[in-house]
């Protein structure tokens, strides 16, 4: 396999306006968590994917678990929104695992640092941490879907609003003549991630909120001749099938999988 970690939430600096380091890590801020995500972060989901697909290895990531300090990045703060950004993204970029550091970060190394934010998964003394079932529920919806994304393969990945780094934008245009994401015509709202994915004869698209820290909202029109059934996160096996134009209503940091079969 290809495993990899990005770490991608830092906290937004107090000399923002004068820190070189920050001007040049920055990717999109959220000012609801007082953090940003580091322009590096999808950069390296695109290259890593790359790689996987090149040298046919499935792709493993990271989902940040616990708060830490790292040189000059204050990596964190970890919430279900962010923890499900991470997952999602793993999942819409055609990760087959992710992956966690489970244990506490060294507070000892960096005392009066994170108040708070010393516990990973687990605590000190292994027992479960006040984040525990965040990752709880989080796993629950990924074992879910996994049972379907563990057989795909990751074709394009599109980004719709502000992008960082070499993310793809989603481009209608584009679309039209590129025969991997067929059944998408138009996306319109809040930004996500648009993972498209194929196997066994089957086209899927998976969509995740960009923002880990408020609910987003987005209209997605289907290609005439296409129709799409949403899969239940809870039972991989049930499909609910939507409209030729559809609202997708997205938690924090949140995807939803949908089948497209081409009808025409």
């Amino acid at each position: 396999m290809l495993s990899f970690d990005a770490y991608p939430m830092s906290t937004i600096p107090g000399d923002a306006e004068t820190s070189e380091i920050y001007k040049a890590d920055k990717g999109v801020e959220f000012p609801e968590l007082n953090a940003y995500y580091r322009d590096r972060y999808w950069e390296a989901w695109e290259t890593y994917r790359m790689v996987a697909w090149k040298y046919d290895l499935p792709l493993w990531g990271f989902a940040l678990s616990t708060a830490h300090q790292h040189s000059i990045w204050f990596y964190g703060p970890v919430t279900e929104g962010s923890v499900r950004l991470e997952a999602f993204t793993g999942l819409a970029y055609g990760s087959k695992a992710l992956q966690y550091f489970t244990l506490p970060s060294l507070v000892e190394q960096y005392p009066n640092t994170f108040d708070g934010w010393d516990d990973g998964i687990l605590g000190r003394e292994g027992e479960p941490s006040i984040r525990y079932d965040i990752f709880r529920r989080v796993n629950r919806d990924v074992a879910s879907l996994g049972t379907i994304l563990k057989k795909l393969t990751s074709t394009r990945v599109f980004h719709t609003g502000p992008l960082t780094s070499s993310c793809c934008r989603w481009s209608t245009v584009r679309n039209e003549k590129d025969s991997s994401h067929l059944g998408v015509a138009k996306v319109d709202g809040d930004p996500v991630i648009l993972g498209f994915l194929k196997g066994e004869g089957k086209r899927y698209v998976m969509v995740v909120n960009r923002n880990p820290g408020i609910r987003g909202r987005v209209v997605i029109k289907l290609q005439n001749g296409w129709k799409a059934h949403e899969i239940n996160k809870r039972d991989s096996r049930r499909e609910t099938p939507v409209q030729e134009s559809f609202h997708v209503g997205l938690e924090p940091g949140d995807g939803r999988l949908f089948r497209l079969e081409d009808v025409s």
